[in-house]
């Protein structure tokens, strides 16, 4: 059964030396210098083997694995204390002598934290995927730039807005949905309207109808049941296209004309139809994922960076409390 308790194997004996132990009174003590890895308390075995390897790393100044850290031992007492990151490379640059390292542990190992002393949040292979998925990031983004680029134009992109807005706008062909109703005046029954290609429409029988706009009447192919009563105000979701891509009975357009002198007919509002290549904002998803990836590679390489900028401080620290050259 899997374990959560972690525990300190040593992995290989670096080097033994004689020196004053700090946790026993300064008694004259033999030190042995170790390598140690935090491992499961399951498996701790396993890494008990592989000592030759940890102990070259060490002894060559080669930094260490990120579940691997140096520690002193006392034949007084047996008991281990670990060396932080920053002195265990002070020590593999020369910059702390081997007999000053238990002098040096003793007095700064109280005011450690444990990511001093381990980097698995920092491992190579944490940076290595940050840039992954900078990586994924940009492709992305470069997915997204290509939907906004070979997307649709804009009058087939669904705007939101109110009616009344709506209304005083200048019309122009469209694809709105609207909050609020539209006011309906006469209209002439013309049974089912073929849409034009490229367009998803809802299939209805239609009656040819106007509207009221701030600068005059505007055409509306509208559903039966809407008009269920009469004319009267109703809700709108469509798109507004040339009166040209309808076929329109010409009996029915004329008729219309005719009661209504200031009808605008180069343009007709149709409900429930959209265009096909509408899209779901394929580009914003991309663009959003791409700025996701980003932000967490930006985050993972910071931590490296935070990380490095905090052992550098306390290294520069530790020199001037223990006045290294």
């Amino acid at each position: 059964m899997f374990s959560f308790t972690w525990v300190p194997v040593q992995m290989a004996t670096v080097m033994s030396f004689s020196a004053n132990d700090p946790w026993n009174n300064g008694r004259s003590s033999l030190m042995t210098l170790s390598v140690y890895r935090m491992a499961n308390v399951r498996y701790s075995s396993v890494y008990a083997a592989q000592s030759a390897k940890a102990m070259q790393t060490a002894a060559s100044g080669t930094a260490l694995k990120v579940n691997e850290v140096l520690g002193l031992r006392s034949s007084i007492d047996g008991r281990y204390h670990m060396l932080p990151i920053s002195v265990a490379r002070l020590w593999q640059k020369k910059v702390i002598s081997t007999e000053d390292l238990p002098r040096i542990l003793a007095k700064v190992e109280y005011s450690l934290a444990t990511s001093d002393y381990f980097s698995w949040r920092f491992s190579p292979a944490m940076k290595v995927l940050g840039w992954i998925i900078a990586g994924l990031g940009l492709a992305m983004l470069g997915v997204a730039a290509f939907f906004y680029l070979t997307g649709p134009p804009a009058n087939h992109t669904m705007r939101k807005m109110s009616a009344a807005e709506w209304l005083a706008e200048p019309q122009r062909e469209d694809t709105v949905s609207l909050s609020g109703t539209v006011p309906i005046g006469r209209v002439v029954p013309i049974g089912q309207v073929e849409a034009p290609a490229g367009m998803d429409p809802i299939p209805y029988d239609a009656s040819l109808g106007w509207y009221q706009a701030a600068d005059g009447k505007r055409l509306m192919l509208m559903r039966n049941e809407m008009l269920e009563g009469g004319p009267r105000n109703i809700g709108f979701r469509g798109s507004v296209i040339p009166v040209a891509k309808l076929k329109l009975p010409p009996s029915a357009l004329a008729q219309l004309s005719s009661r209504t002198p200031d009808l605008a007919t180069r343009l007709i509002a149709c409900p429930d139809w959209q265009w096909e290549d509408d899209p779901p904002g394929s580009w914003k998803m991309g663009l959003v994922s791409a700025l996701v990836m980003f932000a967490m590679a930006g985050f993972m390489q910071a931590l490296f960076v935070l990380r490095e900028r905090r052992l550098t401080l306390q290294e520069i620290d530790f020199k001037r409390r223990f006045a290294m050259a």
